[in-house]
Formats: structure tokens, sequence, C-alpha cells
């Protein structure tokens, strides 16, 4: 068979050239395809990280606005404490036992325990004494 004027130009059979032209837009096409399905399982995966971190999200807000507010009301009770420096933290880490201890035993929330704490430091219980505990039970 004789080479056309292209064949010759190119130094090459223009049927094989076509050929394996083709097979390259099959191999891209085929790459292509396989690149969509990545990145709609990326996509699928970014969805759900997304979800689980906003529910991650959502528990550690719920457990810190608690315990701040637990926190605030301590505070405020051991205003009436004439208290400071590593005394004044180690009774507030004790408080802070006490009410989530107290928040189980009596099934009341640890913040309404630390309001009550309030009331029994006015009533002149020493704080974290056995009186302390005892009329924080009832206050």
């Amino acid at each position: 068979m004789a080479q056309t004027a292209v064949e010759i130009f190119l130094g090459m059979n223009v049927q094989k050239f076509l050929k394996g032209t083709k097979a390259a837009q099959k191999g891209a096409k085929k790459f292509i395809t396989t690149l969509k399905d990545q990145e709609r399982q990326i996509q699928s995966i970014a969805k759900k990280s997304a979800v689980a971190f906003a529910a991650v999200g959502a528990v550690m807000v719920a457990a810190i606005i608690p315990a701040k507010k637990l926190q605030d009301e301590i505070t405020n009770a051991l205003t009436l404490v004439s208290t400071q420096g590593d005394e004044f933290e180690e009774m507030s880490e004790g408080m802070s036992k006490l009410a989530r201890s107290l928040s189980k035993e009596l099934g009341i929330s640890a913040d309404d325990v630390g309001a009550g704490f309030y009331q029994v430091l006015s009533a002149g219980a020493e704080v974290l004494s056995e009186d302390f505990a005892t009329l924080t039970r009832s206050a």
C-alpha cells in the first residue's frame, strides 16, 4: 500500500495515528469518569464529616454551657467567703465536685445545686464542711 503525502510528511501511517488517538481519547474519558466518581465519594465523605463535626460541636456546647453556669454559681457563692488564691481554687474545685455529686444524688442540675451553695453559706455554714453538705441537700 502506497503512503500518502501526509503519511510521508508525518513519517507515520495515518490509520495507526488515528487508532492511537482514539485509544488515547478512550483512556482520557475513562480517567475523567474515575475522577468524577472519586469527586462524588470525597463530597459524600465531606458532607458526613461536616455532620459529624457539627454533632461534636453541639455536644461540646451542651457540656460547656452548664459547666460555665455551675462555675458562675460557685464563684457567686464564694463572694461570701474572704478567700483568695490557691485556697479559693481548692474550695471552688471541691464545691464543683460536690455539686456534681449532689446533682446525681438529688436528681437536679449541678448549677441548681451551685445556686443553693449561696444560701447555705449565707446561713453560716463553713465551705465544704459536713454541715455545708447537709444543708445543701435541704436547700
